[in-house]
């Protein structure tokens, strides 16, 4: 490897200039463009648009008039601006190439340099130095805006040369640059893709975020007590109350931590069909990520009418499948307790404004689960049975007069269909205004100890 230092003369530019005019048919270079953060190295190829017969690079005629530059007879030259140094925005170095025939061409690279701290980092749509959900939320303000192309395109993480927007705002947010995550110079779905691939990367730049509450709530809600074993469920997510509203809501992320043993890893998912944040447009741009191992699942919306809006109520539904078998992940019985929880959110208004943790109240909720797998054994242990099953009418519960008994049927979603006490020794529960399907019967007896079975209702 050659390091170059800036040449002040022309003079042997000039001569190889002259030389060259006979070989252009043999050699041709062509114009290379390229952006740089200062603070960061970079590597170029600047023989990918010349023409000849296996090129090599000979010679940095000219280097940089501010940084520094290196180069390898493929064509790459390595660049590097220091932080808190002079340099020109416009940059340049002039090169020779040469073919097997020994015939040169003169090539001619311009740089483009930026201050590092206003390089654009792909994924990093807010700026705050952390690729995470919160980064969907400036996609949705500035949905369709169109700037300039990234020189590069490239979606690695490093600083990358990106020029100001620059579009006339009363706003105080950062450039819409840093939203289009792709370069491509149009801010769409297309730039959550840098989001993904990025995930959890962070630069030096960063900001603190305080927690609180007291506020609108963001919850879910189980809406029954009870759920069990291998049920597809599915749960409101919601933003504020009647009491409480939530009030200039553009775009929300957050993360949901939930018991990683109970569901079926891929299983879970947050979507934003109905709900009063979307019920006055018809588009949201938003963003779902799974962290199984972890037990988080991060999540983010946003709209894209570039209006707030305000509201109470469901905005969503996390819907996930619980594990079928829980056999070792229940320990003392048939049951335990499943808690989820919404943390870490964020918050943002149609004017670029961001909130937190302090502007909401963040509501966990619970449910307990039944082991089916485990529970069939313990009902039959008990010398009872429950027949006929399948069922079209008439299902029937022995129980060899035990005292205290009582049933409740539920639906695979845990809400409660039927209940009341078993009186008799053969107890009849009449099922026919039960759709056909899969349900769980749970009997619980005097001491409180809960016994459950699968049944399934078909048709008279």
């Amino acid at each position: 490897m050659t390091r170059i230092k800036h040449w002040h003369t022309f003079t042997l530019l000039a001569g190889l200039l002259a030389w060259n005019g006979t070989a252009a048919a043999q050699v041709a270079t062509m114009p290379d463009t390229a952006g740089i953060c200062t603070g960061f190295e970079k590597t170029f190829n600047v023989l990918t648009n010349d023409s000849g017969d296996e090129l090599e690079l000979t010679a940095i005629l000219i280097g940089p008039a501010f940084g520094s530059a290196t180069f390898t007879p493929d064509g790459n030259i390595t660049l590097f601006y220091a932080d808190g140094e002079e340099f020109d925005p416009t940059d340049a170095i002039i090169y020779a190439a040469q073919d097997t025939s020994g015939e040169i061409g003169i090539g001619y690279f311009t740089i483009l340099v930026m201050n590092g701290d206003d390089c654009v980092w792909p994924g990093d749509a807010n700026d705050d130095a952390l690729v995470n959900n919160a980064d969907v939320l400036p996609l949705g303000l500035f949905f369709e805006d169109n700037g300039p192309v990234r020189p590069d395109l490239s979606v690695e993480w490093t600083a990358q040369y990106s020029i100001d927007w620059e579009y006339p705002s009363l706003l105080e947010i950062t450039d819409r640059k840093h939203a289009d995550t792709n370069g491509d110079g149009v801010i769409n779905n297309d730039d959550l893709s840098p989001i993904y691939d990025n995930y959890g990367e962070e630069h030096a730049k960063g900001t603190a975020m305080e927690g609180g509450d007291g506020f609108p709530p963001l919850g879910i809600d189980f809406y029954a007590d009870t759920i069990f074993s291998g049920a597809e469920v599915n749960i409101p997510l919601y933003l504020g109350t009647e009491d409480i509203p939530a009030s200039n809501i553009y775009g929300l992320a957050f993360t949901l931590y939930f018991d990683n043993d109970l569901i079926v890893p891929g299983s879970m998912s947050v979507t934003f069909n109905t709900g009063w944040l979307s019920s006055d447009t018809g588009m949201l741009i938003s963003f779902n990520r799974e962290d199984h191992p972890n037990g988080l699942f991060d999540v983010a919306v946003s709209r894209t009418n570039k209006t707030s809006a305000t509201g109470y109520g469901h905005i969503g539904t996390v819907s996930f499948v619980m594990e079928d078998n829980l056999a070792g992940k229940i320990t003392g019985g048939t049951t335990m307790v499943f808690n989820m929880c919404p943390d870490d959110p964020t918050i943002s208004n149609a004017l670029g404004g961001y909130s937190y943790a302090e502007a909401l109240d963040l509501t966990c909720d619970s449910v307990l689960v039944l082991d089916l797998t485990a529970s069939v054994a313990n009902l039959n242990s008990r010398g009872w049975s429950v027949y006929p099953n399948p069922v079209t009418t008439n299902l029937f519960i022995q129980t060899e007069n035990s005292p205290g008994i009582t049933y409740q049927i539920f639906d695979p979603s845990g809400r409660m269909l039927q209940a009341g006490p078993v009186i008799h020794d053969k107890q009849p529960i009449l099922l026919s205004d039960i759709a056909p399907g899969t349900y769980l019967l749970v009997l619980t007896d005097a001491e409180g100890m809960q016994y459950t079975q699968t049944i399934i209702k078909i048709n008279d």
